[in-house]
């Protein structure tokens, strides 16, 4: 990139100095809605600001940030990670050659404070971009809203921009119910851009860590069409594919029609659907619901088609596998919160590179549930033992098993009424030295039982292949148990609060 230069009276040169107008994207034109020099429509501030960027580029004009942030917004440029770099070229290069001098024992004096002014500075120059951005773009979903407005209302139309129409009547003063924001809408946006935008640039660099960010801003805080946006530069011209997990499925075709207003192949996957609603996806639920309590694989023992050739009567024109060929086949896979705990079919995990969750989750992370000490009981054992690889009852592993399970009746019949602790397991010879936790889980799914189910079967006969496989709806209780202990034994841990151990029965309701 070219030296930027300096000017005739040596004024600063600086990327962070340069002047972000009140109201970007000004400018004298022909248009026929101008009123005077001052231009209120699009394509005048999208014709000035490429023109500008490419003065800019060329080295022939300092940087306007409120021009530059129009020419990215107006998504025929670069980036604008790709513009915060070049504004920060000779700023970055000043630091290298600080730091490789300090690292090589040739710096001049003074070169640790030069080296912390020069990294402030490129700080100013980054904020003062992506507030340029958020600036621009808060300005744009104004205009835009404002369109119908004629051209001797330009003037009035900028007022709109930054605050209200003024009242004929002034409202009467009132304390504020509590303390206030201080951050304006734009600067909001900025920020907003800012944190999205570095987490798509650092997504960038395979070598690095897999970047992660938690955002978290008021509504109307533009977060998702942010993302939107990024992700549609981020996806463009590369064979990667992106997800975005949303509360409901209604929120879903919202921002499926927002994604492809920007651009992007976006698909709403619905999976098979909820069996207490009318008119799902799938129309064998039940048939999908008893499979999976049997733990059987779906394809085999209900769609098809199995090795024998069947086939659900509704395969051929089945409203799900339409839904899993449309989100196979887009670029932004958009699917319910539930999808954060739960298998996505294999066919749509194929060059997945980023994961956006819009909205809180965090209330379907957590799993209570109720196991009884009868499912460590050495009857259950007995029925369900462990199995060798024939199919049959190892002789060997179940004993061990057993000697686990026991281990845990000790441990929480010392905490009844409490919760388990640490302690307790420990003195039950039940430990993370021992491997118990991880051993636990590898003999409980080896009692996993084999199901005989295939497509087409009668709804009874689901229901007693159910029944000879009890064992498997529990053993995912029986394996988030191992992992809840291993938890609490895992040093540095409070070693509480997972596991409450309760007596119970007929007379009693507690949780057991």
């Amino acid at each position: 990139m070219p030296r930027r230069r300096k000017t005739a009276d040596n004024a600063s040169t600086d990327p962070y100095d340069a002047p972000i107008g009140e109201t970007p994207g000004r400018s004298s034109c022909d248009h026929a809605r101008c009123s005077g020099s001052l231009c209120t429509g699009q394509e005048c501030h999208k014709k000035a600001a490429q023109a500008h960027a490419v003065a800019w580029l060329a080295g022939e004009a300092m940087p306007d940030l409120g021009q530059l942030a129009i020419y990215v917004l107006a998504g025929d440029g670069m980036p604008p990670s790709q513009v915060e770099e070049r504004l920060t070229t000779d700023l970055d290069t000043a630091i290298f050659e600080v730091e490789h001098d300090l690292a090589h024992g040739q710096a001049l004096p003074g070169a640790r404070r030069r080296l912390a002014q020069l990294r402030a500075k490129r700080d100013r120059c980054s904020d003062a971009w992506y507030a340029a951005l958020g600036a621009a773009d808060y300005h744009a979903d104004k205009l835009a809203e404002l369109e119908g407005a004629t051209a001797a209302n330009a003037v009035a139309r900028w007022n709109l921009l930054d605050g209200s129409p003024r009242l004929p009547v002034a409202l009467p003063s009132a304390e504020a119910p509590g303390p206030l924001p201080h951050a304006s809408t734009a600067e909001l946006h900025a920020a907003v851009l800012s944190h999205v935008a570095s987490f798509f640039a650092r997504s960038n660099d395979t070598a690095a860590r897999v970047p992660r960010i938690l955002l978290t801003a008021e509504t109307g805080s533009r977060k998702t069409g942010i993302a939107l946006r990024h992700l549609r530069i981020a996806i463009a011209g590369l064979p990667y594919r992106a997800v975005m997990a949303v509360p409901a499925h209604r929120l879903g075709r919202e921002i499926e029609e927002r994604a492809r207003g920007e651009g992007i192949n976006a698909a709403v996957f619905l999976g098979r659907g909820d069996p207490h609603k009318p008119n799902q996806p799938c129309r064998n639920l039940e048939a999908v619901g008893l499979a999976r309590q049997a733990g059987a694989d779906l394809r085999t023992a209900v769609c098809g088609p199995a090795p024998g050739g069947a086939r659900c009567g509704f395969r051929d024109d089945c409203d799900y596998f339409a839904g899993l060929e449309r989100a196979k086949a887009a670029d932004l896979m958009i699917v319910a919160h539930n999808f954060l705990f739960e298998q996505l079919p294999a066919a749509l995990k194929h060059d997945l590179a980023w994961v956006v969750v819009d909205e809180d989750f965090a209330a379907l992370a957590d799993r209570i549930f109720d196991l009884t000490l009868d499912t460590l009981a050495p009857e259950t054992l007995a029925r369900f033992p462990v199995l060798a690889d024939d199919g049959t009852a190892d002789a060997h592993a179940t004993p061990e098993l057993q000697r686990l399970h026991d281990m845990i009746h000790t441990a929480a019949r010392a905490c009844i009424d409490g919760y388990l602790t640490a302690d307790a397991l420990r003195s039950a010879g039940f430990t993370a030295v021992s491997d118990a936790p991880a051993r636990m889980r590898a003999l409980t799914w080896r009692r996993k039982q084999p199901v005989q189910m295939r497509p087409g079967m009668e709804i009874e006969a689901r229901k007693a292949a159910v029944r000879l496989a009890a064992v498997n709806a529990q053993l995912p209780g029986i394996a988030a148990l191992a992992h809840a202990l291993d938890a609490m034994l895992a040093p540095g841990t409070a070693g509480a609060g997972l596991v409450f151990a309760s007596i119970c029965g007929a007379a009693d309701r507690k949780p057991c």
